[in-house]
C-alpha cells in the first residue's frame, strides 16, 4: 500500500524542483487509520498537497488538469491514459506476481521502488 515514507520522498522530489506542483491524494476507504493519519500528518507540513478524501474534485476534471498521475492499479489509471494524461502504477510492496498475467496487455509504467518513483516523476 501507499505509505507516507514514499509520501515524503515524493514531496523531498518535487520540492527540489523549480517547477509548481499540487499533489491531490485520495486515500482509499479501506485504508488503515493509522495511514490515513500518517499522510495527514506529512500534508498538513506542505502547502502543495491536497487531501480529497470525499472526491470533490470530479475524477475527469483532476486527471485533465494534471501532468502525471499515479494510481494503484485502478481504473484511474487506464482513464488517465485515455484522457492523454502520463500515468503509472504504483506497486511499491506489492506482490504483484499474481496481476503480471494480466497486467502485461497495457504498456504503462510500473513503479515498484524508489528509483522507479523518482524516474517518473522526474
Amino acid at each position: 500500500m501507499f505509505a507516507a515514507e514514499n509520501l515524503k520522498q515524493i514531496t523531498q522530489h518535487t520540492e527540489s524542483t523549480t517547477s509548481q506542483w499540487l499533489l491531490v491524494l485520495r486515500p482509499h476507504p479501506r485504508n488503515e487509520k493509522a495511514t490515513v493519519e500518517a499522510i495527514q500528518a506529512i500534508a498538513k507540513h506542505s502547502g502543495n498537497i491536497l487531501i480529497d478524501s470525499n472526491s470533490d474534485i470530479d475524477n475527469i476534471s483532476l486527471l485533465k488538469a494534471s501532468s502525471k498521475t499515479m494510481s494503484m492499479g485502478s481504473t484511474v489509471g487506464a482513464e488517465s491514459i485515455c484522457l492523454g494524461t502520463a500515468a503509472a502504477y504504483f506497486e511499491i510492496g506489492w506482490d504483484y506476481s499474481k496481476i503480471e498475467a494480466i497486467m502485461h496487455v497495457i504498456d504503462v509504467p510500473r513503479i515498484r521502488d524508489n528509483n522507479d518513483l523518482l524516474d517518473f516523476l522526474s
